[in-house]
């Protein structure tokens, strides 16, 4: 009696078996990578530089104002197995602030990793670092941080003079992104007929206020019964913004 063909177990094996293959494939092509290798010279196959916030292209960070350092990590490999083989000298500069080495070298022949830190950071004031590696091939990495001013902030101001409901107002000097309101267990509930509230979900518990600079949003929430304004939390980058009267 011929047996029956289970055409479910047939295409499990084989997609466990073309995992396998593609799994050592790529370990295999890596290895391939790094044996091949010419004696004296460096190509660009084989040198890796990298930067764990800086880039070729040149990224711009915002920071929060008092912010007096920022640390950031330059190395010589991608993975386990790509990594460069010749040592590589780094040159460190920056446009103002301290860094605290001008210079580094990432050993070659296994993974390594440098930590640079930018000090002496102020608030309202840009800081450029460039950062470039050296083995026969030169690659130079770059990234802007810039410090908001203490005068570029968002606030928040919550009026509780009428009984019936409360007014959030999130409102901003020179700054601006996305801010959360959240409001669970504070016994509020968003005014549906309210700009800016009409489509907003009931059963949500927090709201999302994508904020321009130099403008003001007023939100009114029905109080339900005695509000818990410790459980209303405005952030702004993860962190609760102050309080101010609007100006």
């Amino acid at each position: 009696m011929s047996k029956k063909f289970n055409l479910k177990k047939f295409l499990i094996i084989t997609c466990a078996v073309l995992a396998i293959i593609i799994t050592i494939s790529t370990s295999a092509y890596a290895l391939y990578i790094r044996s091949n290798s010419f004696s004296g010279v460096v190509s660009s196959d084989q040198y890796y530089f990298e930067s764990n916030l800086l880039t070729e292209s040149g990224t711009t960070y915002e920071l929060n104002s008092g912010t007096k350092s920022i640390s950031f990590n330059v190395s010589n490999y991608l993975d386990n197995y790509r990594y460069s083989d010749e040592d590589i000298t780094v040159t460190i500069t920056t446009t103002s602030g301290t860094v605290d080495k001008t210079t580094t070298t990432l050993t070659g022949g296994s993974i390594d990793t440098e930590t640079i830190t930018l000090s002496n950071l102020e608030d309202g004031q840009s800081y450029t670092v460039s950062v470039t590696g050296l083995a026969g091939y030169k690659k130079t990495l770059q990234a802007t941080f810039v410090v908001r001013s203490s005068d570029d902030q968002i606030y928040k101001y919550i009026d509780t003079s009428n009984p019936a409901y409360i007014l959030i107002t999130v409102w901003s000097t020179n700054a601006s992104g996305n801010v959360i309101i959240s409001f669970e267990g504070a016994n509020i509930v968003p005014d549906k007929t309210w700009p800016g509230l009409i489509d907003f979900d009931l059963n949500a518990k927090s709201l999302e206020v994508n904020v321009s600079k130099y403008s003001s949003y007023v939100y009114r929430f029905f109080v339900t019964s005695t509000t818990n304004l410790a459980n209303i939390s405005v952030k702004y980058d993860g962190n609760e913004v102050n309080e101010k009267t609007p100006s």
